[in-house]
């Protein structure tokens, strides 16, 4: 099961999600989940980063 695109513009920003999102889970790691959560509760521009403002 996948997703496939010959367009390297979607291909490109899959990438950058994919990158995103393990460079969150490495320093939820580091750092805590509920830093993480601290942080962005915090700054309005990092809510909008999720969808969440």
């Amino acid at each position: 099961m996948g997703i496939y695109t010959a367009d390297p513009a979607v291909a490109l920003m899959a990438a950058e999600y994919v990158r995103q999102d393990i460079a969150l889970q490495v320093l939820a790691e580091a750092v805590g989940a509920e830093e993480i959560d601290r942080l962005f509760a915090a700054d309005p521009g990092l809510l909008r980063i999720l969808g969440r403002a």
